[in-house]
């Protein structure tokens, strides 16, 4: 009686498009470096000019305590609170698209998880398939031979 040898050929397309995704995730996330990277410069600029503005403010306001004797409390406090005010308003603008953007991530960032699950279970129901397909044919091999 002839024997009959099985032969298995990798499904090289499923590992190509696998390769194709995991180069596309690899990319989105080469650009979600980036763009975290400018906006942290963009940030830093910010605060600064922010800082230069509050340290001549300071210095102006020092300027007129010492031009005079007594405090000028209502000069202080008004200063105080458009630098408050200056402040919440910055912190309100970037605040806005920063926290719509880092929402946006956060759910491609789910999506993709999501999807890479779902993808290594469907390899890994195909391996453990492919394995009882060989244990089926090994075993009917062996009856065969019987």
């Amino acid at each position: 009686m002839p024997t009959t040898r099985l032969r298995l050929t990798p499904k090289t397309n499923n590992l190509d498009s696998i390769e194709v995704r995991i180069s596309a995730l690899d990319r989105d996330m080469t650009e979600f470096r980036t763009a975290l990277i400018d906006l942290n410069k963009k940030f830093d600029q910010n605060f600064s000019e922010i800082a230069r503005e509050f340290r001549a403010s300071l210095q102006s306001l020092s300027a007129q305590v010492t031009e005079r004797s007594k405090t000028p409390w209502t000069v202080i406090w008004s200063g105080i609170g458009v630098a408050v005010v200056i402040v919440g308003m910055i912190g309100a603008m970037f605040y806005g698209p920063l926290r719509s953007e880092l929402d946006t991530i956060r759910i491609s960032n789910a999506r993709s998880y999501e999807q890479l699950v779902q993808r290594d279970q469907r390899i890994w129901d195909e391996i453990i398939r492919n394995i009882r397909t060989l244990s089926f044919i090994e075993g009917s091999l062996r009856k065969g031979r019987e």
